[in-house]
């Protein structure tokens, strides 16, 4: 037998766009108004993490104890990621930490850092920007992602970097992310190389302040 919640009874009734929650035998899935079936009743549990337009929903998915993730547009099904995560957290910046087989990634519409690493920390810090005499203060971030004992990264300046640096630590001045290889500081020179030349390094802050702390998973 097939039956509504009562919450998606609600969305029925004040938005024939909304997908309804349907629950048979114990699993659930989603219909459209007009009875067509969108997901198939075979899902543990299934929430809806976003409303992006009035006709876009995204869902995260369980089955057997593993995640995945749908997109609804209309009536129409895209699946995301597939139902082979054991974990979902949202980072600070809405992206998405996937952890599989006990290795973590990045997804943001893409998987752009691959489950392959150990550990991965979102590290926040503080610029202060000034042109003329125009000055303002705003957070930066990057992904420091280990694996093992070596250290790679993911920013929006960088991309991926691999990991292969002893540490990694946010700027302290107009120089940019410092990192630590084969037991001496430098920094990433234009083509993000490892450097100890200061005139190889690009200047693009006027002065940045660590601030400190991360959150790791």
């Amino acid at each position: 037998m097939t039956k509504l919640s009562p919450s998606s009874t609600r969305d029925f009734l004040f938005d024939d766009r909304v997908p309804i929650l349907i629950e048979e035998n114990g699993r659930k899935g989603l219909k459209m108004s007009d009875g067509k079936i969108v997901i198939p009743p075979i899902y543990d549990t299934i929430e809806q993490l976003r409303s992006f337009t009035t006709s876009s929903y995204l869902y995260k998915v369980v089955k057997d104890g593993k995640y995945g993730m749908i997109d609804v547009e209309h009536d129409k099904v895209v699946k995301r990621l597939d139902v082979e995560y054991s974990s979902f957290h949202w980072l600070p910046n809405d992206d998405l930490l996937l952890c599989k087989n006990g290795k973590y990634g990045v997804w943001d519409w893409h998987i752009y850092v691959p489950c392959e690493y150990d550990e991965i920390t979102f590290v926040e810090y503080e610029k202060k920007q000034k042109i003329g005499e125009l000055e303002w203060d705003y957070q930066d971030n990057y992904l420091l992602l280990r694996k093992g004992n070596k250290y790679g990264l993911w920013s929006i300046d960088t991309k991926l970097l691999p990991p292969i640096y002893d540490e990694i630590a946010p700027p302290i001045d107009d120089w940019g992310i410092r990192v630590k290889k084969d037991g001496e500081w430098g920094y990433l020179d234009k083509n993000n190389n490892f450097t100890t030349d200061i005139s190889e390094v690009p200047l693009k802050w006027e002065n940045l302040n660590d601030v400190g702390g991360g959150i790791s998973f």
